[in-house]
């Protein structure tokens, strides 16, 4: 008895699979640009795996989240440490992807500063799956170039 793959217009049927090569170059490709979009905006991505694969799981935030963390550039400046991170709760499964701000000292502005980053695309961050929180751990930004 022939396998079902033998029929297919007298050509072997291709087999697709996630991690295989049916998905070519396209998606090293849209991380490459997504990450070269981050980093010309500064910001860290310490496991763009984690990062990405989140993502492609949630294309419409994937969209979003360089234009939030442009306006977090423009809110905070060139002096603070922005780190992207996915963050998975150790209790419960939870995963979301947090921005992490960092500045060289803190004060009472920082939360009304973070939510007014988030203000900017609260519709468009209701409306799409998986989860981005901007917050801090009030660590100082390290300091770059020596300076």
């Amino acid at each position: 008895m022939a396998n079902r793959d033998t029929f297919q217009r007298g050509a072997p049927r291709q087999r697709h699979h996630r991690t295989g090569a049916s998905h070519g170059a396209r998606p090293r490709s849209a991380g490459k640009a997504f990450k070269a979009l981050l980093a010309r905006e500064g910001i860290d991505v310490p496991i763009p795996t984690d990062v990405l694969a989140y993502l492609r799981s949630h294309r419409r935030l994937a969209t979003l989240v360089p234009q939030v963390c442009s306006q977090a550039r423009k809110e905070f400046g060139p002096d603070a440490e922005l780190i992207l991170k996915l963050y998975r709760d150790p209790e419960i499964k939870d995963r979301h992807l947090s921005l992490y701000v960092r500045l060289r000292a803190y004060d009472d502005t920082v939360l009304q500063r973070m939510d007014r980053v988030s203000a900017h695309f609260a519709d468009e961050l209701c409306s799409a799956s998986g989860f981005l929180v901007i917050t801090t751990d009030l660590r100082p930004a390290r300091v770059r170039n020596g300076v």
